[in-house]
Protein backbone atom coordinates (compact mmCIF):
# COMPACT_ATOMS: atom_id res chain seq x y z
CA UNK A 1 0.00 0.00 0.00
CA UNK A 2 1.33 3.27 -0.95
CA UNK A 3 0.73 6.29 0.64
CA UNK A 4 1.80 10.41 0.05
CA UNK A 5 1.16 12.99 2.70
CA UNK A 6 0.96 16.60 1.97
CA UNK A 7 2.89 18.16 4.84
CA UNK A 8 5.80 17.22 6.91
CA UNK A 9 4.81 19.71 10.32
CA UNK A 10 3.44 18.41 13.52
CA UNK A 11 0.43 16.33 12.24
CA UNK A 12 1.24 15.67 8.95
CA UNK A 13 4.69 14.21 10.33
CA UNK A 14 3.39 12.37 12.47
CA UNK A 15 0.56 10.39 10.73
CA UNK A 16 3.29 9.57 8.15
CA UNK A 17 5.62 8.24 10.97
CA UNK A 18 2.55 6.15 12.48
CA UNK A 19 1.20 5.19 9.41
CA UNK A 20 4.83 3.65 8.35
CA UNK A 21 5.44 2.09 11.32
CA UNK A 22 2.55 -0.05 11.32
CA UNK A 23 4.17 -2.60 8.07
CA UNK A 24 1.49 -2.42 6.24
CA UNK A 25 2.34 0.84 4.15
CA UNK A 26 5.63 2.35 2.51
CA UNK A 27 5.05 6.31 3.21
CA UNK A 28 6.06 9.26 0.84
CA UNK A 29 5.71 12.35 2.83
CA UNK A 30 5.69 16.04 0.77
CA UNK A 31 7.09 18.44 2.07
CA UNK A 32 7.79 22.08 0.40
CA UNK A 33 10.50 23.21 2.11
CA UNK A 34 13.95 22.02 0.89
CA UNK A 35 15.49 22.20 3.74
CA UNK A 36 13.57 20.73 6.42
CA UNK A 37 12.83 17.33 3.92
CA UNK A 38 16.88 17.08 3.73
CA UNK A 39 16.62 17.22 7.87
CA UNK A 40 13.71 14.54 7.92
CA UNK A 41 15.44 12.52 5.60
CA UNK A 42 18.47 12.49 7.24
CA UNK A 43 17.26 11.07 10.21
CA UNK A 44 16.87 14.60 12.30
CA UNK A 45 13.74 15.48 13.74
CA UNK A 46 12.91 19.04 13.78
CA UNK A 47 10.09 18.08 16.59
CA UNK A 48 10.36 18.21 20.11
CA UNK A 49 7.98 15.54 20.60
CA UNK A 50 8.19 12.25 22.83
CA UNK A 51 8.56 8.69 20.88
CA UNK A 52 8.74 10.92 17.10
CA UNK A 53 12.88 10.87 16.81
CA UNK A 54 12.65 7.27 17.39
CA UNK A 55 10.03 6.16 15.04
CA UNK A 56 11.71 8.65 12.15
CA UNK A 57 15.38 6.88 12.66
CA UNK A 58 13.35 3.34 13.01
CA UNK A 59 11.39 3.99 9.74
CA UNK A 60 14.05 5.38 7.42
CA UNK A 61 15.79 2.23 8.62
CA UNK A 62 13.28 0.10 7.36
CA UNK A 63 13.05 1.97 3.98
CA UNK A 64 9.18 2.53 5.25
CA UNK A 65 9.18 6.14 4.68
CA UNK A 66 11.22 8.85 2.18
CA UNK A 67 10.90 12.75 2.01
CA UNK A 68 10.64 14.43 -1.12
CA UNK A 69 9.77 18.09 -2.39
CA UNK A 70 9.10 16.39 -5.68
CA UNK A 71 5.61 17.17 -6.43
CA UNK A 72 4.85 14.90 -9.26
CA UNK A 73 6.90 12.17 -8.24
CA UNK A 74 4.81 11.87 -4.60
CA UNK A 75 1.24 12.38 -5.97
CA UNK A 76 1.39 10.23 -9.14
CA UNK A 77 0.55 6.76 -8.17
CA UNK A 78 -0.72 6.28 -4.53
CA UNK A 79 -3.51 4.54 -2.89
CA UNK A 80 -4.00 7.20 -0.37
CA UNK A 81 -3.14 10.93 -0.04
CA UNK A 82 -3.10 12.56 3.34
CA UNK A 83 -3.39 16.20 2.98
CA UNK A 84 -1.80 17.77 6.06
CA UNK A 85 -1.00 21.97 5.02
CA UNK A 86 -1.93 24.79 7.29
CA UNK A 87 -5.14 26.62 7.33
CA UNK A 88 -3.80 29.64 9.55
CA UNK A 89 -5.52 32.43 10.84
CA UNK A 90 -6.20 35.62 8.82
CA UNK A 91 -6.93 39.33 10.04
CA UNK A 92 -10.38 38.38 10.45
CA UNK A 93 -10.46 35.17 12.17
CA UNK A 94 -11.10 33.06 9.05
CA UNK A 95 -9.27 30.35 8.11
CA UNK A 96 -6.73 31.02 5.12
CA UNK A 97 -7.34 27.55 2.61
CA UNK A 98 -4.34 29.17 0.06
CA UNK A 99 -2.37 26.02 1.12
CA UNK A 100 -5.23 23.65 1.26
CA UNK A 101 -5.90 24.70 -2.12
CA UNK A 102 -2.54 24.61 -3.75
CA UNK A 103 -2.21 20.94 -2.52
CA UNK A 104 -5.56 20.41 -4.22
CA UNK A 105 -4.50 21.46 -7.39
CA UNK A 106 -1.40 19.89 -7.12
CA UNK A 107 -3.38 16.63 -6.61
CA UNK A 108 -5.81 17.06 -9.80
CA UNK A 109 -2.98 17.98 -11.74
CA UNK A 110 -0.23 14.93 -11.02
CA UNK A 111 -2.79 12.17 -9.91
CA UNK A 112 -2.54 9.04 -12.86
CA UNK A 113 -4.72 6.43 -10.67
CA UNK A 114 -7.95 6.31 -8.50
CA UNK A 115 -7.14 6.91 -4.96
CA UNK A 116 -8.54 8.04 -1.27
CA UNK A 117 -7.97 11.87 -0.39
CA UNK A 118 -8.12 12.36 3.36
CA UNK A 119 -8.30 15.85 4.64
CA UNK A 120 -6.28 16.50 8.02
CA UNK A 121 -6.01 20.04 7.93
CA UNK A 122 -8.24 22.08 9.83
CA UNK A 123 -11.06 23.35 8.12
CA UNK A 124 -14.47 25.42 8.36
CA UNK A 125 -17.36 23.65 7.31
CA UNK A 126 -17.96 23.26 3.77
CA UNK A 127 -14.02 23.02 3.48
CA UNK A 128 -14.27 19.17 2.24
CA UNK A 129 -16.64 20.29 -0.50
CA UNK A 130 -13.92 22.92 -1.15
CA UNK A 131 -11.12 20.21 -1.59
CA UNK A 132 -13.19 17.93 -4.06
CA UNK A 133 -13.98 20.70 -6.09
CA UNK A 134 -10.60 22.14 -6.46
CA UNK A 135 -9.51 18.42 -7.30
CA UNK A 136 -11.36 17.64 -9.81
CA UNK A 137 -11.38 21.33 -11.77
CA UNK A 138 -7.52 20.75 -11.70
CA UNK A 139 -7.58 17.49 -12.97
CA UNK A 140 -6.19 15.95 -16.44
CA UNK A 141 -7.87 12.40 -15.79
CA UNK A 142 -11.60 13.24 -15.10
CA UNK A 143 -12.22 9.27 -15.58
CA UNK A 144 -10.12 8.66 -12.19
CA UNK A 145 -12.20 7.85 -9.25
CA UNK A 146 -11.13 10.33 -6.49
CA UNK A 147 -13.48 9.81 -2.96
CA UNK A 148 -12.48 12.92 -0.71
CA UNK A 149 -12.96 12.12 3.10
CA UNK A 150 -12.56 14.54 5.86
CA UNK A 151 -10.88 12.88 9.15
CA UNK A 152 -9.52 15.40 11.71
CA UNK A 153 -6.61 15.15 14.19
CA UNK A 154 -7.25 15.09 17.38
CA UNK A 155 -3.13 14.71 18.45
CA UNK A 156 -2.28 16.69 21.70
CA UNK A 157 1.31 18.04 21.51
CA UNK A 158 3.09 16.33 23.93
CA UNK A 159 1.60 12.71 23.31
CA UNK A 160 1.01 12.85 19.78
CA UNK A 161 2.27 9.49 18.83
CA UNK A 162 0.14 7.89 21.72
CA UNK A 163 -2.93 10.13 20.75
CA UNK A 164 -2.25 8.87 16.88
CA UNK A 165 -1.99 5.05 18.47
CA UNK A 166 -4.57 4.69 20.94
CA UNK A 167 -7.13 7.53 19.49
CA UNK A 168 -10.20 7.97 21.75
CA UNK A 169 -12.24 8.22 18.85
CA UNK A 170 -12.09 8.51 14.77
CA UNK A 171 -14.22 10.63 13.27
CA UNK A 172 -14.52 10.08 9.61
CA UNK A 173 -16.75 12.30 7.10
CA UNK A 174 -17.29 11.00 3.57
CA UNK A 175 -20.76 10.72 1.46
CA UNK A 176 -19.97 7.61 0.22
CA UNK A 177 -19.51 4.46 2.23
CA UNK A 178 -17.00 2.52 0.81
CA UNK A 179 -14.56 5.39 1.02
CA UNK A 180 -14.99 5.87 4.54
CA UNK A 181 -14.85 2.10 5.46
CA UNK A 182 -11.48 2.25 3.18
CA UNK A 183 -10.15 4.85 5.42
CA UNK A 184 -11.90 3.03 9.02
CA UNK A 185 -9.40 -0.12 7.57
CA UNK A 186 -6.25 2.12 7.17
CA UNK A 187 -6.60 3.09 10.77
CA UNK A 188 -7.12 0.23 12.07
CA UNK A 189 -3.79 -0.92 10.92
CA UNK A 190 -1.95 1.40 13.41
CA UNK A 191 -4.15 0.89 16.53
CA UNK A 192 -3.77 -1.48 19.31
CA UNK A 193 -7.35 -1.63 20.69
CA UNK A 194 -10.42 -1.27 19.47
CA UNK A 195 -11.13 2.18 19.04
CA UNK A 196 -14.88 3.95 18.55
CA UNK A 197 -15.35 5.11 14.67
CA UNK A 198 -17.65 7.81 13.72
CA UNK A 199 -18.54 7.65 10.11
CA UNK A 200 -20.73 10.99 9.06
CA UNK A 201 -21.10 13.44 6.78
CA UNK A 202 -18.12 15.75 5.99
CA UNK A 203 -20.19 18.72 7.32
CA UNK A 204 -20.51 16.91 10.59
CA UNK A 205 -16.94 15.70 10.58
CA UNK A 206 -15.74 19.48 10.16
CA UNK A 207 -17.80 20.70 13.26
CA UNK A 208 -16.90 18.20 15.59
CA UNK A 209 -13.13 19.03 15.01
CA UNK A 210 -14.23 22.93 15.54
CA UNK A 211 -16.90 22.23 17.96
CA UNK A 212 -13.91 19.87 19.93
CA UNK A 213 -11.35 22.86 20.19
CA UNK A 214 -13.58 25.57 20.94
CA UNK A 215 -15.74 23.78 24.16
CA UNK A 216 -12.01 22.73 25.93
CA UNK A 217 -11.47 26.81 25.07
CA UNK A 218 -14.63 27.11 27.09
CA UNK A 219 -13.54 25.10 29.74
CA UNK A 220 -10.22 26.99 30.04
CA UNK A 221 -12.07 30.10 30.22
CA UNK A 222 -14.57 29.34 32.64
CA UNK A 223 -12.13 28.40 35.18
CA UNK A 224 -9.78 31.00 35.07
CA UNK A 225 -12.76 33.64 35.72
CA UNK A 226 -13.90 31.60 38.19
CA UNK A 227 -10.32 31.08 39.85
CA UNK A 228 -10.35 34.75 40.32
CA UNK A 229 -13.72 34.61 41.50
CA UNK A 230 -12.27 32.15 43.98
CA UNK A 231 -9.00 34.71 45.21
CA UNK A 232 -11.71 37.74 45.49
CA UNK A 233 -13.32 36.03 48.24
CA UNK A 234 -11.35 33.58 49.77
CA UNK A 235 -11.76 29.77 47.76
CA UNK A 236 -9.32 27.77 46.20
CA UNK A 237 -9.60 26.88 42.70
CA UNK A 238 -7.88 23.48 42.90
CA UNK A 239 -10.62 22.12 45.27
CA UNK A 240 -13.57 23.83 43.75
CA UNK A 241 -12.07 22.39 40.25
CA UNK A 242 -11.17 19.15 41.67
CA UNK A 243 -15.11 19.03 42.75
CA UNK A 244 -16.69 19.61 39.32
CA UNK A 245 -14.42 18.05 37.56
CA UNK A 246 -15.19 14.56 39.90
CA UNK A 247 -18.95 14.93 38.14
CA UNK A 248 -18.21 12.62 35.12
CA UNK A 249 -20.28 14.84 33.08
CA UNK A 250 -18.11 17.45 33.24
CA UNK A 251 -14.26 15.52 33.85
CA UNK A 252 -10.81 17.45 35.32
CA UNK A 253 -9.20 17.94 32.15
CA UNK A 254 -8.99 21.32 30.78
CA UNK A 255 -9.59 22.65 34.38
CA UNK A 256 -6.88 23.86 36.02
CA UNK A 257 -6.07 27.58 36.14
CA UNK A 258 -3.23 28.91 35.13
CA UNK A 259 -2.36 31.89 32.39
CA UNK A 260 -4.96 31.26 29.92
CA UNK A 261 -4.99 29.26 26.69
CA UNK A 262 -2.68 29.15 23.77
CA UNK A 263 -1.15 27.15 21.15
CA UNK A 264 -1.32 26.43 17.45
CA UNK A 265 -4.64 25.10 17.87
CA UNK A 266 -7.20 26.55 20.79
CA UNK A 267 -6.86 30.21 19.79
CA UNK A 268 -7.54 29.65 15.93
CA UNK A 269 -9.76 27.18 15.75
CA UNK A 270 -12.29 29.33 18.30
CA UNK A 271 -11.72 32.90 16.36
CA UNK A 272 -12.44 30.09 13.01
CA UNK A 273 -15.43 28.92 14.18
CA UNK A 274 -16.64 31.90 15.32
CA UNK A 275 -15.68 34.04 12.36
CA UNK A 276 -17.75 31.42 10.09
CA UNK A 277 -20.71 31.58 12.35
CA UNK A 278 -20.80 35.24 11.89
CA UNK A 279 -20.23 34.56 7.85
CA UNK A 280 -23.43 32.41 8.07
CA UNK A 281 -25.50 34.48 10.19
CA UNK A 282 -25.96 32.56 13.46
CA UNK A 283 -23.36 33.87 15.62
CA UNK A 284 -21.69 32.02 18.62
CA UNK A 285 -21.87 34.58 21.58
CA UNK A 286 -20.26 32.44 24.17
CA UNK A 287 -17.55 31.58 21.66
CA UNK A 288 -16.89 34.87 21.00
CA UNK A 289 -16.94 35.80 25.13
CA UNK A 290 -14.55 33.01 25.51
CA UNK A 291 -12.15 34.94 23.54
CA UNK A 292 -12.38 37.93 25.20
CA UNK A 293 -11.77 36.23 28.83
CA UNK A 294 -9.04 34.57 27.65
CA UNK A 295 -7.88 37.88 26.80
CA UNK A 296 -8.97 39.66 30.23
CA UNK A 297 -7.94 37.18 32.15
CA UNK A 298 -4.14 37.68 30.78
CA UNK A 299 -4.30 41.40 31.29
CA UNK A 300 -5.97 41.32 34.46
CA UNK A 301 -2.80 38.96 35.59
CA UNK A 302 -0.46 41.50 34.30
CA UNK A 303 -1.97 44.55 35.90
CA UNK A 304 -2.01 42.24 39.36
CA UNK A 305 2.02 41.52 38.65
CA UNK A 306 2.76 45.22 38.01
CA UNK A 307 1.69 46.06 41.06
CA UNK A 308 3.81 43.88 42.92
CA UNK A 309 7.25 45.50 40.56
CA UNK A 310 8.92 48.60 40.05
CA UNK A 311 8.29 49.99 36.76
CA UNK A 312 12.23 49.76 36.44
CA UNK A 313 12.35 46.29 37.83
CA UNK A 314 13.48 43.13 36.64
CA UNK A 315 10.70 39.99 36.49
CA UNK A 316 12.05 36.37 36.29
CA UNK A 317 9.94 34.47 34.14
CA UNK A 318 9.81 30.31 33.99
CA UNK A 319 8.12 28.30 30.91
CA UNK A 320 7.75 29.84 27.71
CA UNK A 321 6.07 27.51 25.77
CA UNK A 322 2.25 27.06 25.50
CA UNK A 323 2.65 24.07 27.36
CA UNK A 324 5.08 21.41 29.11
CA UNK A 325 6.20 18.74 27.36
CA UNK A 326 6.26 20.57 23.70
CA UNK A 327 8.97 23.11 21.85
CA UNK A 328 5.94 25.40 20.88
CA UNK A 329 5.69 28.92 21.47
CA UNK A 330 2.74 30.01 19.06
CA UNK A 331 0.25 31.57 20.56
CA UNK A 332 1.96 31.26 24.01
CA UNK A 333 -0.05 32.66 27.04
CA UNK A 334 3.66 33.57 28.77
CA UNK A 335 4.45 35.31 25.18
CA UNK A 336 1.27 37.29 25.82
CA UNK A 337 1.81 38.43 29.36
CA UNK A 338 5.28 39.47 28.47
CA UNK A 339 4.43 41.54 25.99
CA UNK A 340 1.13 43.12 28.21
CA UNK A 341 3.76 43.85 31.27
CA UNK A 342 5.95 45.71 29.24
CA UNK A 343 3.20 47.83 28.66
CA UNK A 344 2.58 48.52 32.23
CA UNK A 345 6.52 49.39 33.17
CA UNK A 346 10.50 49.82 31.63
CA UNK A 347 10.91 45.84 32.74
CA UNK A 348 13.62 43.39 32.04
CA UNK A 349 12.86 40.17 31.61
CA UNK A 350 14.95 36.87 32.78
CA UNK A 351 13.88 33.53 30.83
CA UNK A 352 14.09 30.21 31.41
CA UNK A 353 12.21 27.92 29.51
CA UNK A 354 14.08 24.24 29.07
CA UNK A 355 13.19 24.36 25.03
CA UNK A 356 14.81 27.82 25.06
CA UNK A 357 18.42 27.99 23.63
CA UNK A 358 19.57 31.20 22.46
CA UNK A 359 19.85 34.39 25.05
CA UNK A 360 17.37 36.31 22.65
CA UNK A 361 14.31 35.76 20.78
CA UNK A 362 12.60 36.85 17.60
CA UNK A 363 9.43 36.94 19.35
CA UNK A 364 10.77 39.14 22.29
CA UNK A 365 12.64 41.35 19.92
CA UNK A 366 11.15 44.81 20.99
CA UNK A 367 11.56 43.68 25.03
CA UNK A 368 14.41 43.41 27.05
CA UNK A 369 15.01 40.40 27.81
CA UNK A 370 17.79 37.57 28.48
CA UNK A 371 17.29 33.88 28.38
CA UNK A 372 18.97 31.43 30.21
CA UNK A 373 20.23 27.86 30.33
CA UNK A 374 19.38 27.74 34.79
CA UNK A 375 16.35 28.73 36.27
CA UNK A 376 18.65 30.00 39.33
CA UNK A 377 20.42 32.30 37.24
CA UNK A 378 17.27 34.45 36.38
CA UNK A 379 17.18 35.12 39.89
CA UNK A 380 20.08 37.13 40.83
CA UNK A 381 18.62 40.65 40.12
CA UNK A 382 15.10 39.85 39.65
CA UNK A 383 12.43 42.12 41.77
CA UNK A 384 9.97 38.86 41.79
CA UNK A 385 9.60 35.50 39.84
CA UNK A 386 6.69 34.07 37.64
CA UNK A 387 6.02 30.51 37.23
CA UNK A 388 3.74 30.23 33.91
CA UNK A 389 4.95 26.30 32.96
CA UNK A 390 4.85 23.32 35.02
CA UNK A 391 7.69 22.23 33.51
CA UNK A 392 9.33 19.35 35.45
CA UNK A 393 12.07 20.40 36.06
CA UNK A 394 10.35 24.01 37.18
CA UNK A 395 8.02 21.75 39.90
CA UNK A 396 11.05 19.94 41.15
CA UNK A 397 13.17 23.16 41.56
CA UNK A 398 13.96 23.64 45.56
CA UNK A 399 11.48 26.79 46.39
CA UNK A 400 13.12 26.88 49.59
CA UNK A 401 15.71 28.66 47.89
CA UNK A 402 14.42 31.05 46.48
CA UNK A 403 15.17 33.26 49.37
CA UNK A 404 18.31 33.05 49.40
CA UNK A 405 18.81 33.23 45.40
CA UNK A 406 16.61 36.34 44.29
CA UNK A 407 16.71 40.28 44.98
CA UNK A 408 13.01 40.28 45.92
CA UNK A 409 10.27 38.27 48.30
CA UNK A 410 7.94 37.99 45.74
CA UNK A 411 6.59 34.98 43.72
CA UNK A 412 3.40 34.41 41.32
CA UNK A 413 2.77 30.95 40.47
CA UNK A 414 0.50 31.06 37.76
CA UNK A 415 0.40 27.33 36.92
CA UNK A 416 0.32 25.56 40.13
CA UNK A 417 3.68 24.64 40.04
CA UNK A 418 4.72 24.72 43.67
CA UNK A 419 2.61 22.97 47.03
CA UNK A 420 3.31 25.93 49.18
CA UNK A 421 1.75 25.30 52.65
CA UNK A 422 0.97 29.17 53.26
CA UNK A 423 1.45 32.48 51.92
CA UNK A 424 5.16 32.75 52.92
CA UNK A 425 8.16 31.16 52.85
CA UNK A 426 11.71 31.97 54.35
CA UNK A 427 10.36 36.00 54.16
CA UNK A 428 9.54 35.28 50.63
CA UNK A 429 5.83 35.96 49.69
CA UNK A 430 4.00 33.29 47.39
CA UNK A 431 0.82 33.90 45.55
CA UNK A 432 -1.16 31.70 44.11
CA UNK A 433 -3.78 31.93 40.95
CA UNK A 434 -7.30 31.49 42.46
CA UNK A 435 -6.09 30.81 46.32
CA UNK A 436 -5.89 33.64 48.72
CA UNK A 437 -5.38 37.19 47.73
CA UNK A 438 -5.05 36.93 44.45
CA UNK A 439 -8.69 37.72 43.21
CA UNK A 440 -10.26 40.23 40.75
Amino acid sequence: MKITTIGGGYVGLTTSLCFAASGSAVVTCLEANDSLARRLQSGICPLQEPKLDQLLLQCLAKGAIEFTTQAQEAVTDPDYIVIAVGTPETEDGSADLSQLKNASEMIGKYLRKSATIIIKSTIPPGGTRKVAGWIFSATLRPELKVDVVYSPEFLREGSAVDDFLNPTRIVIGCDNTHAAERVASLYKMCHTADTSIIITSPVNAELIKYASNSFLALKVAFVNDLARLCGTIGGDIRTVSRGIGSDPRIGLDFLAAGPGYGGSCLPKDVRAMTAFSREVGVPLSILEQADRSNLEHQRWIARSVSEAVPCQGTISVWGLTFKSNTADLRNSPSIALIKLLSEYGNYHFNIYDPTVHSQQLALLETISHTCFSRPEDTLENANILLLLVSWPEIKAFPHDQIAMLMRGKSVFDLCDAWDIAGPELDGVRFRKLGVGEMGS
